[in-house]
């Protein structure tokens, strides 16, 4: 799981800790991850094409 900035609270690292999910969440005030939004973009893009249709 990648999280941006946004989600560098304790229950955002707790959750995915207890599940035994691998987690890397940005924390506030350091550099960024690298190609994050393009990741995104891409993860955005397949939800939506896995979903078109189904409103």
């Amino acid at each position: 799981m990648l999280g941006g900035k946004g989600h560098d609270s304790n229950l955002d690292r707790r959750e995915p800790r207890r599940r035994r999910v691998l987690s890397v969440i940005s924390r506030k005030g350091a550099p960024g991850i690298e190609d994050l939004g393009k990741l995104r973009y891409v993860v955005e893009q397949t939800f939506s094409l896995l979903h078109r249709g189904t409103r």
